[in-house]
């Protein structure tokens, strides 16, 4: 693990428009299994944690051939207790378990019937195929429920979240996770937990990138940077920044240097000595644990050639990060061909796959007519499920950063209508 002190992090699933999004936490054993929680009437439980987030509705449940007794639970991240009115999704769970406890009743009546003595028609006829009939019945009926909760609990799901400075998205419920980015030149204190507050207030759950821009006050060489970083010259913002997070108290996901293998000369961090990048993330993570526990460490590269030489080691990252977009006109002018979802993650996958941690496209988006989106899109949302690691998308909703994509490209415009980015 990458951290003695694990985040509290709630666990479940959630199934809502466009992606259906599994709320999920930090791995108690080695398979890393989740508990079951109902959101919105919803049960789920998905092998696999992937992140995120809700009102926590915890059932427990004992075995009865599944289902011979249920001892219901229900709690509320919030503080509601279970004395208070249940909402719907409550409602329909004790329904279900009255139904299936009735059907266990009533097979355990017909059993004794079995043990006591033949049933007998009005005529005094033994009839004992009528018995086995109804047997049968009411055990199907009553091992059928949980079956098929199983297989709802078995099904893959993706988590949702948004890059949205333009708050298009910012009522949209289906998202739960929200993405901002945060330069720490300059930083002062208050900054991020603001950003924080402000994003729990959505009812979601931050996830952060930290950009380590060169301060020139500490830093007056952009070439300098990582070599401060791993000197100490950054502790007091990495200690203000770790400070904001741990008043916060929720859970927060890290994602600092992002893109590093992707030396283009944009990103100071982005250099082609992986060992010091890999020193200085390794500080900054180190540096963090000191105050704050309550955080979640992504390694993010683009997944490009040769991003496996920056892999800091398993001890100091929680999660993998990758960035695809589908960008017609750069591929293209690079690639002789618009290149689908799955044929960029095959390739990015195959590279971070041996490092076994969940992954977060932690940047994803889509350029073009809305009908060039809504099949690129499409097809994404369908070939995700071929990917067992990936857990959470968090979609680019801006405008991309002017010569971010090199002198000749144009500044790819993300922004989706929100109906093609919630709808399957």
């Amino acid at each position: 693990m990458a951290n003695s002190q694990r985040p509290e992090d709630p666990i479940g699933h959630i199934s809502g428009p466009g992606l259906s999004v599994a709320i999920c936490g930090p791995p108690t054993s080695a398979d890393h299994g989740c508990r079951r929680r109902d959101f919105f009437g919803v049960g789920a439980a998905a092998r696999g944690w992937a992140i995120f987030f809700g009102s926590e509705k915890l059932g427990v449940v004992s075995t009865n051939l599944r289902n011979l007794t249920t001892l219901l639970a229900v709690t509320d991240a919030k503080g509601r207790r279970a004395s208070e009115a249940p909402d719907s999704g409550d409602r329909m769970d004790e329904f279900n378990n009255i139904f299936q406890l009735l059907l266990i009743f009533g097979l355990f009546c017909l059993t004794g019937q079995v043990v006591s003595g033949p049933i007998k028609d009005p005529g005094g006829r033994k009839n004992k195929a009528t018995r086995h009939r109804l047997m049968k019945t009411l055990l199907t009926v009553a091992l059928a429920i949980p079956l098929a909760e199983d297989a709802v609990h078995a099904s893959p799901a993706i988590n949702l979240g948004v890059y949205d400075p333009g708050g298009l998205l910012q009522h949209e419920p289906a998202v739960k996770i929200e993405h901002v980015f945060v330069s720490w030149a300059d930083y002062h204190s208050g900054g991020l937990l603001r950003q924080l507050n402000a994003i729990r207030d959505k009812g979601r759950q931050p996830l952060v990138s930290i950009e380590p821009w060169a301060d020139a006050a500490i830093t007056p060489l952009s070439s300098s940077l990582l070599a401060d970083v791993i000197a100490g010259k950054y502790d007091r913002t990495i200690r203000a920044l770790a400070s904001d997070i741990a008043e916060f108290r929720d859970t927060v996901y890290l994602r600092w240097g992002h893109e590093m293998e992707n030396v283009t000369g944009r990103y100071p961090w982005a250099v082609r000595n992986a060992e010091r990048y890999k020193n200085a993330y390794r500080h900054f993570v180190m540096a963090c644990r000191l105050y704050a526990h309550n955080i979640f460490y992504i390694w993010s590269p683009v997944g490009d050639n040769g991003c496996e030489r920056y892999w800091p080691g398993p001890a100091f990252a929680d999660f993998v990060g990758l960035s695809v977009f589908g960008f017609p006109q750069f591929d293209l002018r690079y690639y002789h061909k618009v290149r689908s979802f799955s044929e960029q993650m095959d390739e990015k996958y195959r590279r971070i796959v041996a490092f076994q941690k969940p992954v977060i496209i932690a940047e994803f988006g889509v350029t073009g007519d809305r009908d060039f989106q809504q099949a690129w899109l499409r097809a994404a949302l369908r070939d995700m499920k071929n990917y067992p690691l990936l857990k959470t998308v968090a979609y680019f909703q801006a405008n991309d950063t002017p010569g971010a994509w090199g002198p000749h490209c144009t500044t790819p415009d993300w922004r989706i209508s929100p109906q093609l980015l919630l709808s399957r």
